[in-house]
């Protein structure tokens, strides 16, 4: 029986991000575009949508589209290719062509809509059934592919599914506090009057004409046994007492941070000057985990959307380090129980719900014939007439039972196999 500690993800690797450079004074970007405005969001329940339209026939169209060029202006006329080659295949069935006309007819007018084609992304993917129509704009490009077939094509989509995560930036300078949620999708700035507006705010602020400086606590920062406030003069103790009120500024901070995220376990990224990082996280321990990231450099003068860009960054980073995460879990268990290296025995395994994670080669081209009231399959390489793209059955079956895939070049799976999985039981 295998144990219990092998069946339980593992968090192989530290998700802690390199600290990201960033100058001051960097010019402001607001007023530009960045590259999710194009983009439609592709989540978990857009997929369950799409499996759960399990009829025949369901047209699936995808294809590599451009932002701007000589290839931007060829892309209606590729798009209406595809779906001349889609309209052969559903006549060649012996369908009537107004059913199909009437069902094809979302995707027949895009073509000749311009305004259309003037906001695309990477890659376009059209799903059209009887009833149904769904199209997204992708950041990632697209095999140029049309398939007609009993439920939709899912794997082409993968490598587009957004991480469910969301990040948080704080841009935290003495000035001024800004918190961003950051997301695949885009970026919002959180107003909450929680958040102190800056460190005047937060400990209470007076100026003598004396040349002393005194920073009176206001009610955010005083706490038991303490004084009303700290008074500043010149010399090295006055440089320590300024220290003292930098980290009463930050733990005010932090103490409302903690009220307005939703999840204090959220990794948070820190926009600030770099002499800042250590008292920030004095203030922080034992009421937020460790950042996930700094963002170097004085943040008044960046735009939300420059300081989101790098919060993306951050996602796309830790994302990355979750998958290698699971290779090495996989690499971990192979020849055990819970690590299948075939798809003979995987796609039996998905089934029947047993698959946790699907690891799926980016070349991997598989096809054969599954039965599947005997859970027997037979592989080979190259499609022949009638047989079934097998790593999309196993694709479907996964994502039917709530099981992760991760798409990756062959040379990344563990003995470079075209399929992997980790069962979960």
């Amino acid at each position: 029986m295998p144990s219990a500690e092998l069946a339980n993800p593992t968090a192989a690797k530290d998700t802690r991000y390199a600290p990201v450079q960033l100058s001051e004074g960097a010019p402001d970007l607001s007023g530009r575009p960045y590259p999710f405005e194009a983009t439609d969001p592709l989540r978990r329940e857009d997929l369950s949508a799409l499996l759960a339209l399990a009829g025949d026939p369901a047209v699936s169209i995808f294809l590599p589209t451009h932002r701007r060029g000589r290839e931007f202006q060829q892309d209606p006329a590729r798009l209406k290719n595809l779906l001349a080659q889609a309209e052969a295949t559903l006549a060649a069935r012996g369908l009537e062509r107004r059913d199909w006309q009437e069902w094809l007819a979302p995707a027949a007018v895009l073509p000749e809509d311009g305004d259309f084609w003037l906001h695309q992304a990477d890659g376009l993917a059209l799903f059209l059934a009887p009833r149904f129509f769904r199209s997204f704009r992708l950041a990632v490009s697209l095999p140029e592919r049309v398939t007609v077939g009993e439920g939709f094509t899912l794997r082409p989509l993968l490598p587009a599914l957004e991480p469910e995560e969301t990040l948080w930036v704080l841009a935290l300078s003495l000035k001024q506090v800004r918190l961003l949620e950051v997301s695949a999708r885009g970026i919002r700035r959180v107003k909450d009057p929680r958040l102190p507006s800056g460190m005047d705010e937060a400990l209470g602020y007076e100026s003598f004409q004396s040349g002393r400086e005194m920073h009176a606590l206001g009610p955010r920062a005083v706490g038991p046994g303490r004084n009303g406030g700290v008074a500043h003069g010149h010399g090295d103790g006055d440089e320590e007492n300024y220290k003292l009120d930098q980290l009463n500024y930050f733990r005010a901070v932090v103490r409302e941070l903690v009220k307005v995220l939703p999840d204090r376990n959220a990794p948070l990224v820190l926009a600030t000057v770099e002499e800042h990082v250590p008292r920030f996280e004095e203030a922080m321990a034992g009421h937020l985990p460790a950042l996930a990231g700094v963002v170097s450099g004085g943040p008044d003068h960046v735009s939300d959307q420059a300081l989101g860009r790098k919060g993306q960054e951050v996602l796309a980073v830790r994302q990355e380090l979750g998958i290698e995460a699971e290779i090495d879990r996989y690499r971990e268990i192979g020849g055990s129980p819970w690590g299948l290296g075939d798809l003979g025995r995987i796609l039996p395994a998905a089934l029947e719900g047993r698959v946790e994670t699907l690891f799926l080669a980016e070349e991997a081209e598989l096809y054969g014939y599954f039965d599947r009231e005997n859970l027997v399959l037979t592989v080979h390489q190259g499609a022949l007439e009638g047989e079934e793209d097998l790593c999309e059955a196993t694709v479907r079956e996964v994502l039917r039972t709530a099981g992760r895939v991760i798409v990756v070049p062959r040379a990344r799976i563990p003995g470079e196999r075209d399929a992997g999985a980790i069962l979960r039981y």
